[in-house]
């Protein structure tokens, strides 16, 4: 039998993946102290560690650099994840939004257990969390309405390519209850961003 060749990813995705690990990875280089301190915002920094003699110490750009660490690893899973689904197939892609669609339904279902549940917060999966607002399997209402505006555009991916099998009018109304139901839920997170966007 043939051999199948082996799936490759797209160059131009390459370069975005590049370009997104480039941005912390120059922020973490140390840089002489001629550079970093006519920087702005510096002067805070250089007092201190001229406090110590330590002002002639190479530093990196990043005044932070354990939290710019933390946002270069953080960035690390969903660029893999995006090149791995790049190399997957038309019907293997429409599985994984098919799966980003139905986690957004199923967060929404579970936020709608905690908003309803009133201050008994029984349904809320973690001790420190924004009582009172749907959060769904998330702490954080933000990181929740994320979810629910990627469920949105999902859902919208995986209903077009059945439109003539369903018909445009039934494909329409389930998209419009699905939005109600997911745009509802934007509202209930309470975040003011989440909301405009």
């Amino acid at each position: 039998p043939p051999r199948t060749p082996a799936p490759t990813m797209p160059p131009v995705l390459w370069g975005l993946i590049v370009l997104a690990l480039i941005v912390p990875v120059v922020q973490l280089i140390p840089l002489p102290p001629s550079i970093w301190q006519a920087m702005p915002g510096r002067d805070v920094q250089k007092a201190a560690l001229t406090l110590i003699g330590s002002e002639h110490s190479w530093r990196p750009w990043s005044i932070a650099p354990p939290r710019t660490v933390a946002a270069l690893l953080a960035i690390v899973p969903p660029l893999v994840a995006l090149a791995m689904v790049s190399m997957l197939d038309r019907s293997e892609r429409y599985w994984v939004i098919a799966a980003i669609a139905g986690m957004a339904l199923a967060s929404f279902a579970l936020g709608a257990l905690q908003v309803s549940s009133g201050p008994r917060n029984i349904w809320y999966l973690y001790q420190y969390t924004h009582t009172g607002f749907l959060v769904g399997f998330h702490a954080n209402r933000n990181a929740e309405v994320d979810v629910l505006l990627i469920g949105l555009v999902a859902w919208t991916a995986i209903l077009l390519p059945v439109q003539r099998r369903l018909g445009r009018t039934r494909t329409g109304a389930i998209l419009l209850a699905v939005s109600a139901v997911l745009v509802l839920g934007c509202l209930l997170t309470g975040s003011s961003t989440g909301i405009a966007l």
